[in-house]
């Protein structure tokens, strides 16, 4: 009965993740009416098309990139695009020029978090950003209940603050 997931959690795909499998439960997810939020890593730049984390670089889901309190990219932050031209059975996506991911940024940067036993402490991370752009699905939701995972998505994007290059890129989203 979950509205939305948001999953702080990724690996490098220098980590060999089971990327068929992640894809299938997402899409599986999304289709059962469940909205994912998920961060993109922590890799920063390069390694194009395969720097965004799995299953961050899933094409349905919703990647989220981290900001600094002046709206710059994080230079931790993982930079799409994504490709998916050698995983069967979906073979899309071909790089280049790949899919652009991440989809929308959030806050990340020296944020204010909860730590385990510890109580508050400043952190960083696409993990930070993460739960703010959930919180933002979860009060979509709240107001129009009917929504789809696509029509959030496509909701985040257009009404984002256009950051970076113009139109969706892959550091911003």
């Amino acid at each position: 009965g979950a509205h939305a997931i948001s999953m702080s959690l990724g690996w490098p795909h220098n980590q060999n993740p089971d990327r068929p499998t992640w894809r299938t439960n997402c899409e599986n997810t999304i289709d059962a009416g469940t909205a994912m939020v998920i961060a993109a890593g922590n890799e920063g730049q390069g390694a194009e098309p395969d720097n965004i984390r799995t299953p961050g670089d899933v094409p349905r889901v919703i990647t989220v990139a981290a900001v600094d309190c002046n709206d710059s990219i994080a230079g931790f932050s993982s930079r799409g695009p994504v490709s998916w031209q050698d995983v069967p059975p979906w073979f899309d996506y071909p790089y280049p020029p790949g899919l652009v991911k991440p989809d929308v940024a959030g806050p990340g940067v020296n944020t204010q978090s909860h730590y385990i036993c510890n109580g508050y402490t400043s952190m960083s991370g696409t993990s930070m950003a993460t739960p703010h752009v959930a919180g933002a699905v979860a009060l979509m939701v709240a107001a129009n209940p009917g929504l789809t995972h696509d029509d959030i998505k496509q909701l985040l994007e257009d009404t984002a603050h256009d950051l970076g290059a113009t139109g969706k890129d892959n550091e911003y989203g």
